[in-house]
């Protein structure tokens, strides 16, 4: 899934491995046309880049960054509505530890959700952990699964996918983001999976049952994670963003303003620079 391919405009790049503030080579090719915030991390990291010709119309700045490599919250102040996007990393397993750093990183989103609340919120990141019971091949529920759905009700978000409904046949299982190699093996001595969702996009529970798209990204499988994404119209969002015309003449002639009509969302935890998670919003 290289990034020239989709040219997205919001980059949220998880578990990027940066153990300080400086790029590695590959990262400043990749980011050259993006202003970014990057929390680093040796074991994390999380970072949060958008393109820079979005940030000349609508102002975009760093609201809170954490020091674990776990949270990055940017707010675009787009015209009606603002956005805020959170990049999240959240910590994984059971220990006393991780739940403790799980239950922290939770309340400091909600903070920040609370604190914004005239903006509309949107998680993307690897959660850890699943929001139903049925989202994991090893039917196993863990206290992180228990904690993160006491989240999603409380902060009165949902899924870019969520279940509407009781109705099964209306219900599929939502797509896996997560495959672990077991020491198992099947007839054909191929290695056997365990499958998970535990990555997620939300937003607030009004929203994601008027967005009609989501797929998987097939592309890339470099990591033990695949990407979603969706595509969500700005009207839906009540957001309006301006950016230039990409080809200005050289005349001297006024700068030609476009609307951004949609935004192309991709979640991805990613080690490599060319898997990426992202938004591509810019149509004429």
């Amino acid at each position: 899934m290289p990034l020239h391919c989709h040219k997205p405009d919001i980059l949220v790049l998880t578990r990027t491995n940066l153990n300080n503030l400086r790029r590695r080579p590959w990262l400043n090719d990749l980011l050259k046309n993006y202003k970014s915030w990057s929390s680093p991390s040796a074991t994390g990291g999380t970072m949060v880049c958008v393109r820079n010709e979005l940030t000349v119309l609508n102002l975009t700045s760093l609201i809170e960054m954490d020091t674990n490599g776990l949270l990055v919250a940017v707010k675009i102040d787009a015209q009606n509505t603002p956005l805020l996007l959170l990049g999240t990393y959240w910590p994984s397993g059971s220990s006393v530890e991780a739940l403790r750093l799980r239950k922290e990183l939770q309340a400091q989103i909600a903070h920040l959700i609370g604190n914004n609340s005239q903006a509309v919120p949107i998680v993307l990141g690897d959660m850890s952990a699943t929001l139903n019971n049925d989202e994991r091949s090893s039917c196993l529920r863990y206290p992180a699964d228990v904690m993160y759905r006491q989240f999603v009700a409380e902060s009165q978000s949902s899924p870019i996918d969520a279940k509407h409904g009781e109705i099964q046949e209306l219900n599929p299982l939502r797509q896996w983001t997560h495959q672990q190699a077991t020491a198992n093996s099947g007839k054909n001595l191929s290695t056997q999976y365990k499958y998970s969702r535990i990555d997620d996009i939300l937003l607030p529970a009004k929203i994601p049952s008027r967005v009609a798209f989501i797929s998987k990204c097939y592309l890339g499988y470099q990591s033990d994670h695949i990407p979603l994404y969706t595509t969500i119209t700005t009207d839906i969002l009540d957001c309006q963003f301006l950016r230039p015309q990409t080809s200005q003449p050289m005349n001297g002639t006024k700068t030609k303003l476009l609307h951004v009509r949609s935004l192309k969302l991709i979640n991805y935890l990613s080690r490599m620079p060319f898997l990426i998670q992202h938004t591509d919003c810019y149509k004429n």
